[in-house]
Order: C-alpha cells, then structure tokens, then sequence
C-alpha cells in the first residue's frame, strides 16, 4: 500500500520553509544542550549519592542512553543548520534519516518511562495520586515530542526536496543540436 506524503511551501503554514526549519533547529539545539546539561548533572549526583542498588542502576544506564543519543542529536542539528545555510540537500537529508530514528528513539522512550512509573507503582500503592499525575505529564509531553518529530521530518523532506530538484535544473540549448545534427546530415550526404 503506497502513500502520498505532503510537501510543505512554508513552515507553521506562515513562515518561509528554509527560515523556519533554521529557527526552528537553532531553538531545539538550545533545548537540547540545556537537557544535556541536566542529564549530565543528573548523572553525577547520581553517581555521588546513590548506592549501588539494583533499581538504581536502570536509572543509570537510561540516563546514560539518553545523555548519548543527546549528543548524537546535538551534532546532526549542527549538520542541519550548516546544510540549511549552504542549501545542501545532500547534508539535510542525514538529517532526516536521523529524525526518523530519532523519532523511533522518542517513542521507545515513551514506553520506557510509561513502563518505569508503573514499576514504580507497584512498590508503593499509596501515592497512586502522584504516579497517575506524573503518568500524564509524561504522556502529554511525549506527545508533543513525537507530533512535532514526525511535523519537522515531513518539513525537512520537503525542503530537501526542494532544494534537490532546484540542482538538478538544466538548460538545453536545442540550437546548437540542430546545427550538429545539420553538419551531421551533410556528411553521410556528401
């Protein structure tokens, strides 16, 4: 079964494409180092306060996933934004296959995180209150993780296609075919 994905002329229905992907990368580089920078300090007094207890250490290594696919993130933003600026398609479109693996990521984090308060649930019962609020924040915000996520894949491939199809314009000069082909056809004739 095949569908059509949509090509987009502007971004938030307002903005020129290549202008709105541009701040809309150099806004989500910002929040991504400031979540780095969390998780970094997440890790440390992670590390400096807690004992090495075995439900701890999931929050350990997710923190560290996390912290690593940060990074990966932050660097293909930077490949994005330099490829916005000199209109190379070629750099936009690892970016875009980074986006969908991205957006495979957020979703796997969602269940991850969904699945980590319910464990977390059944070892105290008595702040079900709490954990049904947390649950919710979380869901909501991981739903506007992903909306956004699969938005901005489908505004860099259309940019990406945009700028590819500008490249691969070429003018014919159909002029100098005819004189060719008339030299051409005076030669077999003579």
């Amino acid at each position: 079964m095949k569908c059509e994905i949509p090509e987009f002329a502007r971004c938030c229905f307002c903005f020129p494409l290549r202008l709105g992907l541009l701040v809309w990368a150099y806004v989500k580089l910002v929040f991504s180092l400031l979540l780095l920078v969390h998780f970094i300090g997440l890790l440390v007094s992670q590390f400096m306060h807690y004992y090495y207890h075995a439900r701890y250490n999931y929050m350990i290594i997710s923190t560290i996933i996390f912290a690593i696919f940060l990074s990966v993130d932050i660097v293909f933003h930077v490949i994005f934004i330099v490829s916005a600026h000199t209109k190379e398609y070629r750099k936009m479109k690892w970016f875009y296959k980074e986006a969908i693996v991205g957006l495979g990521l957020y979703i796997i984090g969602f269940l991850y995180f969904t699945g980590y308060v319910l464990y977390d649930l059944n070892f105290s019962p008595k702040y079900i209150g709490i954990f049904v609020y947390i649950l919710m924040f979380i869901w909501s915000i991981f739903f506007w993780i992903i909306i956004s996520q699969a938005y901005l894949i489908m505004l860099v491939r259309s940019e990406a296609l945009k700028l590819e199809r500008r490249t691969n314009f070429e003018f014919t000069n159909r002029a100098i075919d005819a004189e060719e082909a008339a030299i051409y056809n005076n030669n077999i004739v003579a």
